[in-house]
Order: structure tokens, then C-alpha cells, then sequence
């Protein structure tokens, strides 16, 4: 006994009667050809055709039931009905905007494995850039920053962009290295840290070596203390009482600006009776004669007038 579905919901059993004959149509395209089997009990027969790819394996089928002139019925059961079964399962009108997409992927293909990612693009969930591509270093989505030569996460506009890896010279992960002179030098390099150093191995330092040797500051009084007042380091001679730079040893040492006592700077003078006194002093030429002679004789008389104390008139006044 064979069962078949008639399209109203009933089933009717139908003894197996002898073929009839053997359809063959042609799929186009796969070069196919399937075998229709016939049933047939009384005056009603019916046809099922099916497709069958290369292995076999049947992919749709159609009936025809002979006493309705051989129409084909769909798979809603409606002959010659606009229906097929699509590619996800669903017997539809072809022209149905569902047609093939109940199952369709975010490309439109069937049964396909692609996915809308968080970034709005449709990929397979298997690509590294799946819900990736979008996000900037920082995870902003869409955001603006991208990781730079450094590998740091920044704005392109960042004043540090390939900042913070970069030597001195301007060399991307270059090992020089700004040293306390402000030289830009490997640490490596004998100058680092020197070009700059005082006598005291200070970088920066302000001491300096003096004419003497000595490592001091320029401030220090004892700076160049070695140097004489004629600019000879180690030298002998000094600056004299009277201002002059001489070797004390020198006869004028302290003698150009001595006065008659010999004072340096002293205010005695020798007067014209050859004493050495102040200018001020009562006594300061006290051997001048009223005539302006240094021990002279003449003395003024009670007349006011100055001769000698011989002369007969020294006591006689003019009427």
C-alpha cells in the first residue's frame, strides 16, 4: 500500500497499480534528469516530479494529477500556483519581500553566517576586525586618537605625537640624552656632563682656577690674591703709602709723597731757614727779616719802616 496527500487535508489509500509510464524533464542549468513516478487508482492518477542534484539527493518536488489535464501544484497546494519553497524553508510567493530573506544573513545570503558588529559593518564574527575597526586606541568608538611611533594612544594634533620617545636629536628612540651643559650627547660620550664643569667639578659651577691656582669663586677676596699691583702673578711689588706700585725694596717706596719729616702724605714742609715745620706754625720762617731775607738783619723800626739796626736813620722817623 502506498499513502499519498491530496491537497485537502485527507488521506487515501491507494492500491499500487502498474506504471504507466516514465516522465523526464530537464532542470535547467544542472543537465538533471529526473524520473516521474506514476500512481494511479480508478480514473485518478497523479505524477510526483522530483529534482535531484548530481548525488541524488532530491531538492524539491511537484505533482501532477492527470485528471485536471496534468497542471502542476505548488507547494501551498495551488495548481499552477506562483509559490516555491525558498531557500530558508518557507513556501512563498516569489515576489514576496521575504522571499529568501527569513533566514538571510546582514548580506542577504541565505543561511549566511555574517553579522552586523557593533561598529554597523557586516562581517563574519571570525574577522580580527569584527566590532574592532571602529574603536580608536583609547576604546572611544569612532573616536579620533590613534596610537603613535612611541605607542602612545594620542590626538594626531597631540603636541607630544611622537614626542615621548624621541632623543634630544629629534631621533625616534634615539639614546641621546640632554646633559647639565644643555649639549645633547650620548651618556656614553666623554663630554656628558663635562662641557659645563668649574674647577671644583661642578656642572655649572661659577669657581674658576686663578692666576695663583687656586680653584675659588670670582667673589672670594683671595681670588687672584697672588697677583701683585703690577698684574705679575707671585710678583713683589705693592701699592707704597703714596699710591705707587713698587718693590718695597725701591728707594721711592713710600717716599714720593713723604713731606720734610718724612711723613707719607705728612703737611710739614722746610721753611727758608731750613726747619721742618707745619706751614701754620708760629715758628715756619721765623729767620725771614721783614725785607724777606732768610737770616737777614733788618727789623722794622718804630716808624714802621724795616732797615737795618746799623743804619744811623733806623731811629730817625720824616717829619
Amino acid at each position: 500500500m502506498w499513502q499519498r496527500y491530496d491537497f485537502f487535508n485527507t488521506y487515501r489509500p491507494y492500491k499500487r497499480g502498474p506504471m504507466k509510464n516514465i516522465l523526464f524533464f530537464i532542470l535547467t542549468g544542472c543537465l538533471i534528469i529526473a524520473p516521474a513516478l506514476v500512481f494511479h487508482s480508478g480514473t485518478t492518477a497523479r505524477a510526483q516530479l522530483m529534482k535531484t542534484d548530481f548525488k541524488g539527493k532530491i531538492s524539491d518536488k511537484k505533482t501532477i494529477d492527470t485528471d485536471r489535464g496534468g497542471k502542476l501544484f505548488d507547494c501551498a497546494g495551488v495548481p499552477n500556483g506562483p509559490n516555491k519553497t525558498d531557500k530558508c524553508g518557507k513556501c512563498l510567493n516569489q515576489n514576496d519581500s521575504t522571499f529568501n530573506k527569513s533566514c538571510a544573513d546582514c548580506a542577504g545570503t541565505p543561511k549566511g553566517t555574517k553579522k552586523t558588529d557593533l561598529c554597523g559593518k557586516c562581517m563574519e564574527p571570525a574577522d580580527p576586525a569584527f566590532n574592532k575597526w571602529c574603536f580608536d586606541c583609547a576604546g572611544v568608538k569612532f573616536g579620533t586618537k590613534t596610537r603613535d611611533i612611541c605607542g602612545k594612544c594620542l590626538e594626531q594634533n597631540d603636541p607630544a605625537m611622537n614626542k615621548s620617545c624621541t632623543d634630544c636629536a629629534g631621533v625616534v628612540k634615539g639614546t641621546k640624552r640632554m646633559d647639565l651643559c644643555g649639549q645633547c650627547l650620548e651618556p656614553s660620550s666623554t663630554m656628558f656632563n663635562k662641557s659645563c664643569l668649574d674647577c671644583a667639578g661642578t656642572p655649572g659651577g661659577a669657581k674658576k682656577t686663578d692666576r695663583c691656582g687656586q680653584c675659588l669663586d670670582q667673589k672670594d677676596p683671595s681670588f687672584n690674591s697672588c697677583v701683585d699691583c703690577a698684574g705679575v702673578a707671585d710678583g713683589g711689588r705693592k701699592i707704597d703709602q703714596c699710591g705707587k706700585c713698587l718693590d718695597p725694596g725701591d728707594p721711592s717706596y713710600n717716599k714720593s709723597c713723604a713731606d720734610c719729616a718724612g711723613t707719607p702724605g705728612g703737611t710739614k714742609k722746610a721753611d727758608r731757614c731750613g726747619q721742618c715745620l707745619d706751614p701754620n706754625s708760629p715758628s715756619f720762617d721765623s729767620c725771614v727779616d721783614c725785607a724777606g731775607m732768610p737770616k737777614g738783619t733788618k727789623k722794622i723800626n718804630f716808624c714802621g719802616k724795616c732797615m737795618d739796626p746799623s743804619d744811623p736813620e733806623f731811629g730817625n722817623c720824616p717829619q
